[in-house]
């Protein structure tokens, strides 16, 4: 039996390889930004080089905004009806609903752009849960390749779309706006400027030396790694093209990750400058880098801000309100129930009409009864935590 002295020695040495790991992907980052402030010092210069904040707002990810969005599969099940997607620059979010709820449907169908109302400006880099079948042929090294080139295509695409835009802005702006038109010019400038900096960026990235720091051959066809391997080499793809897309989209990052690549994922999350959207089980991860939770429940996106522990509480809370909400409609449904079965049962008027404002009065109170059901409906589909669910309202405030 091992002494305790030696067990704790190999906890160091394994600790001490976890460190040695973790500063490869920190040598990695710590570059990804020293080229990212580059850029931002010749795009933002302040005084004596066009300082009002236009580079630093056009260099930056958009802001996406997608009101009444619609969703369904192709059997005809519908995940979304009505909802709005809100991604804020630089949020991490955390997507966080039933399982077949559509959580990975709806990052495929953002990173496709196959939502109807989708800019191509709004450009994303997906990370499956594991490689792809259709990679595992590929080296390592061509997998980055690949996956770099998609993402500066659309890169590419994005700025000469915005490029078009301010171009028609600027065609319809009168002589008297001359300011106007020469901010628009700069900004013109300043997206040619940028599409071209990323000619050179994986050269530079030195791609077979930090795969090799990571006991990975990138001249190995990918079948031959371990599923652990496989998704460093996925969170390698995420570390080199995140600069080059507004949405970083991760399907399960933590699985098939052991310690070391867990450390790396969460520096990768912690020091990206895109807007993420996860789908994660780790309620560990989810608590230390969410900045805001998107509850997909009753074919809507509820927004919490926050991480799970605070959404939870939020959740609750909000429960309980909507609870006490419905409990008040329930006795308002029963008063209305009782005045419609009052007016049935009324002798009709003999007056002129009154047959008529019988029927009226009548078609009024099942109107509002039929309101009242939507919007209990509404209260309990919004807010009931799934392990409450099925329980009476008055179960659920004890």
């Amino acid at each position: 039996m091992p002494s305790s002295e030696s067990i704790t020695e190999a906890q160091l040495s394994s600790l001490d390889a976890t460190d040695c790991y973790a500063s490869v992907w920190q040598e990695i980052l710590a570059k990804q930004l020293q080229e990212e402030s580059k850029i931002a010092a010749n795009l933002w210069g302040g005084r004596g080089k066009g300082g009002r904040g236009l580079a630093r707002r056009t260099i930056q990810p958009k802001d996406v905004v997608l009101e009444n969005v619609h969703m369904q599969y192709i059997h005809g099940d519908v995940i979304l009806d009505g909802a709005t997607i809100k991604l804020l620059n630089n949020h991490v979010y955390s997507l966080v609903g039933k399982n077949g709820c559509g959580k990975s449907t709806l990052l495929s169908r953002m990173h496709s752009q196959k939502i109807p109302g989708w800019s191509t400006q709004w450009t994303s880099l997906y990370i499956p849960p594991s490689l792809p079948t259709e990679y595992t042929h590929l080296t390592p090294l061509q997998v980055v390749k690949k996956f770099f080139e998609r993402c500066r295509n659309e890169s590419r695409t994005a700025v000469e779309s915005r490029i078009k835009e301010v171009e028609d802005e600027i065609d319809i702006l009168a002589e008297a706006e001359q300011e106007k038109m020469e901010l628009l010019c700069e900004e013109i400038s300043h997206l040619e400027d940028a599409s071209n900096l990323d000619q050179d960026y994986l050269e530079r990235s030195n791609i077979s030396e930090f795969l090799q720091e990571l006991d990975i051959d990138p001249h190995h066809a990918c079948a031959d790694l371990s599923s652990c391997k496989q998704k460093e080499v996925l969170l390698l793809v995420a570390s080199i093209c995140c600069s080059f897309t507004n949405l970083l989209l991760l399907d399960e990052p933590t699985s098939n990750l052991d310690i070391a690549g867990l450390l790396r994922l969460r520096r990768l999350i912690e020091q990206s400058t895109a807007t993420i959207v996860m789908v994660s089980h780790d309620v560990d991860l989810i608590n230390d880098v969410s900045t805001d939770i998107i509850d997909m429940q009753a074919k809507k996106l509820w927004y919490y801000p926050g991480n799970y522990d605070s959404y939870r509480l939020m959740k609750e809370q909000k429960e309980k309100h909507n609870l006490k909400q419905s409990m008040v409609m329930e006795k308002k449904r029963e008063q209305l129930r009782s005045t419609l079965q009052h007016l049935k049962e009324r002798p009709t008027s003999k007056r002129k009409g009154g047959s008529k404002k019988k029927a009226k009065a009548i078609a009024s109170h099942r109107k509002k009864m039929e309101w009242h059901d939507q919007t209990m409906k509404t209260l309990d589909s919004s807010a009931i935590l799934p392990e409450r669910a099925g329980l009476t309202a008055i179960q659920r405030l004890k």
